[in-house]
């Protein structure tokens, strides 16, 4: 039997993962639930604070039913679609996010560095601006397409 070689835990390959945003762990206040673009669900840190230090300099936002909010990473945002006070932010990887934010959308994503879409679809909010959620719990606008 041939001996199996001991590979040391730094070489293994690791993946770069961009973060999307991070919220309080509503089971562990202390705690973060860390959201990747890519990834569907979040990874969790021990320390909150630790974690908003960690992932660099991040936009504090509240959820619409004002609830405590979360922290984004600017860089993640692909565009944001504008409902009044609430705003639409659409990661790079597809998912979406509302918030509530009076300021103009232009504050929440650098138009310059987004890649355009690959479609076009008219998102229709429902009469309280909130979207629909999908039985994976991501949010699902409707579309209307010509």
């Amino acid at each position: 039997m041939r001996d199996v070689p001991y590979i040391e835990a730094s070489s293994y390959i690791r993946t770069e993962r961009s973060l999307r945003f991070l919220a309080r762990d509503a089971r562990n206040p202390w705690a973060a639930l860390v959201y990747w673009l890519e990834t569907t669900e979040p990874s969790r840190e021990s320390s909150f604070f630790d974690a908003t230090q960690k992932f660099g300099t991040l936009m504090q936002l509240v959820l619409p039913d004002e609830r405590p909010g979360v922290f984004v990473k600017r860089d993640a945002v692909q565009s944001v679609t504008d409902f009044g006070t609430v705003k639409r932010l659409v990661f790079k990887d597809g998912s979406a996010l509302d918030v509530r934010y009076a300021g103009p959308r232009s504050d929440l994503y650098d138009e310059a560095t987004s890649q355009p879409h690959d479609h076009v679809c008219q998102l229709v909010p429902s009469k309280s601006a909130a979207v629909s959620r999908a039985g994976n719990g991501r949010l699902s606008p409707e579309r209307n397409e010509p």
